[in-house]
C-alpha cells in the first residue's frame, strides 16, 4: 500500500495523482478522480464512486449559461487516506494538504469550477475539503450534508457516506442552478478548514441541532442559510413525498431558545473597533500618567512640610536651651558677687 510520510512536504511530493500517471497508486485501473492509496473502498466501489463522479459533472451541466465555463459542470475528486502519521491527522495539515493536492492534480485549470474532498478514515471529523471560488458550493452546504453522513463514518461504512455526500452536493447545485440562475451564483473562496470549523461551531454542532449553532449568523444569513437548505431539502425528499402517503415537511425555523446555553464564536476586531480600541488605551495612558504625577507632587510636598515642622520644632528647642543657659550664667555670676 501507498504510505503518506511523517513530514507534511514529503506528503506533498509523494502523494500520486489520479488525474494522470499515479491512478494505479490510488487503486484505479486508469484515469479517474477518485483516490485510494490505502485501499479503503473495494475495487467495485472505487470503480462505482468514479462513476458517480463522472455523473457529479454532467448533472451540473448549466445548458443556459453565456459561456462555456458558465455551461461547464462542477467537477469533484476525492481522496481516501488512512495510513498518516498523528502530525497529519491533525486539522490544520489535513485543511492545508486538500488545498495542495487541489492545486496539483488535473481537475479544471480553465474554468476554476471543481472542489475536493479529503477523507482520513482515522479522523473523520477532520473531513478536509478546498474550493475553487467558481465552484457554486456553499461551506455550510457541504457540512450539514458531511453532518447527515457522520453515523455512517462511525460504522467504517466510507463507501455509503461518500456516496451520499456526492449526491446530497449534486442536488444542492442543481436546485440553487434553478433558482438563482447564473447572475446569482455563490462565489466561494478557497480558505483553512480551520476557519469554517470555528465559523461554525463544529464541536458544539456535534451535541445539538443545526439550528443551535446557525443562531450565531446574522438575522440576513440565517435566511438565505434556510432558504438554501430548504432547497436541498425539497430536491432530495421530492420522490418520497411523491410515493408516500405522508408528504415529509421541510419548512425550516431558527428556534432562538434563551434557556439553552451556547456560546457563538467571538468575531475579530474590524479596523475601526482596533483604532478605537486604541485611542482609548492612548488616553488611559495618559490619565494614568497624570494621577501618577499628581501623586508624585503631593507626597514631596507631604515630605517638605513634615521637614519643614520638624526644622521649626529644632529652633524652638534651641533658644529654650540658649535662654536657660543664659540664666544659669546670671545665676553663677550673682552668687560669685555676693
Amino acid at each position: 500500500m501507498y504510505l503518506l510520510q511523517r513530514k507534511f512536504f514529503g506528503t506533498k511530493k509523494n502523494y500520486p495523482d489520479p488525474t494522470k500517471d499515479g491512478f494505479e497508486q490510488c487503486g484505479m485501473p486508469s484515469k479517474s478522480l477518485v483516490c485510494d492509496v490505502d485501499r479503503m473502498l473495494s475495487e467495485s466501489q472505487r470503480a462505482d464512486l468514479s462513476s458517480q463522479l463522472i455523473e457529479f459533472e454532467n448533472a451540473t451541466f448549466h445548458p443556459e449559461g453565456e459561456t462555456p465555463c458558465k455551461r461547464k459542470g462542477t467537477t469533484l475528486a476525492i481522496a481516501i487516506v488512512d495510513k498518516i502519521s498523528e502530525e497529519m491527522q491533525k486539522q490544520e495539515k489535513l485543511s492545508y494538504f486538500a488545498v495542495f493536492l487541489h492545486a496539483k492534480w488535473t481537475l479544471d485549470d480553465e474554468c476554476k469550477k471543481s472542489f475536493i474532498i479529503l477523507l482520513p478514515t482515522k479522523n473523520w471529523r477532520f473531513i478536509s475539503r478546498d474550493f475553487h471560488y467558481e465552484a457554486p458550493v456553499f461551506f455550510d452546504e457541504f457540512s450539514y450534508i458531511f453532518f447527515r453522513e457522520q453515523e455512517l463514518f462511525k460504522n467504517a461504512s466510507y463507501y455509503e457516506a461518500l456516496s451520499n455526500i456526492v449526491q446530497g452536493l449534486k442536488n444542492a447545485i442543481v436546485a440553487k442552478t434553478k433558482e438563482l440562475g447564473e447572475e446569482e451564483k455563490v462565489v466561494v473562496q478557497s480558505q483553512p478548514d480551520q476557519q469554517l470549523f470555528s465559523l461554525l461551531d463544529w464541536e458544539h454542532r456535534q451535541n445539538q441541532s443545526w439550528q443551535g449553532w446557525s443562531r450565531c449568523l446574522k438575522k440576513d444569513d440565517q435566511q438565505l442559510l434556510i432558504k438554501h437548505i430548504s432547497n436541498f431539502l425539497n430536491n432530495t425528499l421530492a420522490e418520497q413525498n411523491s410515493s408516500s402517503s405522508s408528504p415529509v415537511s421541510t419548512n425550516l425555523t431558527i428556534h432562538d431558545n434563551q434557556h439553552q446555553e451556547h456560546q457563538c464564536p467571538t468575531p475579530g476586531l474590524s479596523i475601526t473597533e482596533y483604532l478605537i480600541l486604541v485611542g482609548l488605551m492612548c488616553i488611559c495612558y495618559v490619565v494614568l500618567s497624570v494621577l501618577w504625577h499628581l501623586l508624585d507632587c503631593l507626597w514631596m510636598l507631604f515630605k517638605t512640610r513634615k521637614s519643614y515642622n520638624v526644622g521649626i520644632k529644632e529652633q524652638k528647642s534651641g533658644k529654650s536651651f540658649h535662654t536657660e543657659e543664659r540664666a544659669l550664667s546670671t545665676t553663677k555670676l550673682t552668687t560669685a558677687a555676693v
